[in-house]
């Protein structure tokens, strides 16, 4: 498996692009406004899925866009979905005042649920805390975990539909699923956090 991360611009933001040996990808938070650095980074390649972390506009910006030029399913969780349609719910509208809402999701994702793809299994858990539709995205031994956990910085519960409460329970939830052992994938910044 081959992880590339791409820095989101203007509002610096991780973005992955996951593949394997053939000429498919996934792409997960592709949150830059112009999509040129996401499509030139990806080359040939057909993208498959687009996964949402969360519905913060720093991480969706470019998802629509790329949705429709590469055919791809967007997916995300059901919290996620009523977010992304609205500017002032993925706050793009207090970034420039003109703001952004994105189509509705191809795929709602569940906690747990894990979607099959190029022989490995992507597990979708559910991580509340940070936002109400945040998720981490656990493929083989790497988590990528949005907003839920950064490195070196406290997770941010004081936006709406973040609680300090729901991410403690969010961190448990991670832990037992062995959190200790995976690599992180993060939403901002570097990722190797061990």
């Amino acid at each position: 498996m081959e992880i590339k991360r791409i820095i989101n611009s203007p509002v610096s933001s991780n973005c992955f692009i996951v593949s394997f040996k053939d000429d498919s990808c996934i792409l997960i938070d592709p949150g830059s406004k112009d999509t040129s650095i996401i499509e030139n980074s990806i080359r040939k390649k057909t993208i498959d899925y687009i996964f949402l972390t969360h519905e913060h506009f720093d991480h969706i910006w470019s998802a629509d866009t790329i949705k429709k030029k590469f055919n791809a399913k967007l997916c995300c969780s059901i919290e996620a979905s009523k977010a992304i349609v609205d500017k002032k719910k993925n706050f793009s509208i207090f970034y420039d005042q003109i703001g952004f809402e994105l189509s509705s999701p191809d795929i709602i994702l569940k906690d747990r649920q894990i979607i099959n793809w190029k022989e490995q299994s992507i597990e979708i858990i559910y991580t509340p805390g940070h936002s109400n539709g945040s998720v981490c995205i656990k493929i083989n031994k790497c988590l990528f975990t949005g907003d839920t956990i950064i490195k070196n910085t406290p997770t941010i519960t004081k936006l709406p539909g973040g609680s300090k409460r729901k991410l403690q329970e969010s961190m448990e939830k991670l832990i037992l699923l062995g959190l200790h052992k995976l690599d992180l994938y993060c939403g901002h910044g570097e990722n190797d956090i061990k």
